[in-house]
């Protein structure tokens, strides 16, 4: 199943950095390496978006200038990476839904990656109380996972919520996300 792999620490950094400022959509830039075969990406570096790189930012609203973008798309040619577009919720006290505003801006995001690209490029969504990550091209849903010296489970194929989570991870290692479900259930 198509994942998503954080070292131990960065998914925290980057939720850390992006959920910063409460009071406004925040933007980041995650840089992976793809294993097409397991269709897996690693992620190893991240981007802030800082003040300049935003052409509109908003409680509701955070659009990236095309200057920036363009900076990305060039980085991810020159070094044959994937890029993951990381924005955040900072209302969203549960799961975090994408937007119809998301999925517009994403469309047009792909689009414009794909003539510049031959990377297969994501979408990430952060809340104060969860995470889900998507791919940009067809908006399938990907399991997020931290990798260090425990396995941890940070977005499911779906939405996901981090206090569920935190209070499940027993039941949910012991015996996985099926047996999990069936206990909830």
């Amino acid at each position: 199943m198509s994942a998503v792999r954080f070292p131990s620490g960065l998914f925290e950094n980057v939720r850390g950095a992006l959920l910063r400022d409460l009071d406004r959509e925040s933007c980041a830039v995650l840089f992976a390496r793809h294993d097409k075969s397991a269709d897996v990406w690693i992620v190893h570096d991240f981007q802030e978006a800082d003040e300049a790189s935003y052409e509109e930012r908003s409680p509701t609203l955070a659009a990236l200038r095309p200057e920036f973008v363009l900076s990305v798309a060039n980085r991810c040619r020159r070094d044959g990476v994937s890029a993951i577009f990381s924005h955040t919720h900072p209302f969203s006290q549960s799961r975090p839904d994408f937007s119809k505003q998301d999925d517009e801006g994403e469309n047009s995001l792909a689009r414009f990656l794909s003539k510049r690209t031959n990377a297969d490029h994501l979408a990430m969504v952060i809340s104060p109380g969860g995470c889900r990550i998507r791919r940009l091209s067809d908006q399938t849903e990907l399991r997020g996972w931290q990798i260090g010296s425990e396995l941890k489970l940070i977005a499911e194929a779906g939405s996901t919520n981090f206090a569920e989570m935190a209070r499940d991870d027993r039941q949910r290692r012991a015996f996985g996300a099926p047996g999990q479900a069936a206990l909830k259930s």
